[in-house]
């Protein structure tokens, strides 16, 4: 996060989560999402501390998770909607699933960062298939 983003978040926070929800849930993409859901997607994010949010994202842009990735034993199932604005796909899912031996990748083109919201079932059918697998 730039630091002029991260200014507007300290002046006016409900207004900066409120500008990015549509976004997040790739509305522009005829994903279906109510008023409602994207109402509390933004109280959800209001209720984390400021100082954490921004030191959250400070903290992920400037941490190199490449080794530890490849270093994961365990069965892994790495999902990522296409349409992710927050976590762009070529710089984040694809690359992480490249890093992880044998991980199942799951990609849903016309998804955002809130692909469990709109594309509930087949995220949780992914899921499921991952976990009984």
């Amino acid at each position: 996060m730039s630091e002029a983003a991260v200014k507007q978040f300290r002046i006016d926070r409900p207004k900066w989560f409120a500008d990015r929800a549509q976004g997040f849930y790739a509305t522009h993409l005829g994903n279906d999402v109510s008023p409602a859901l994207v109402e509390q997607g933004v109280r959800r994010c209001l209720e984390t501390a400021p100082m954490a949010g921004i030191e959250l994202w400070r903290a992920t842009a400037r941490t190199d998770h490449r080794e530890g990735l490849r270093r994961i034993t365990v069965p892994a199932l790495v999902v990522h909607g296409a349409a992710d604005q927050s976590a762009l796909i070529d710089l984040t899912g694809r690359r992480t699933a490249k890093l992880i031996p044998g991980c199942v990748y799951k990609e849903y083109p016309t998804a955002g960062h809130g692909l469990f919201a709109t594309h509930i079932d087949e995220f949780n059918g992914d899921l499921l298939e991952f976990v009984k697998g």
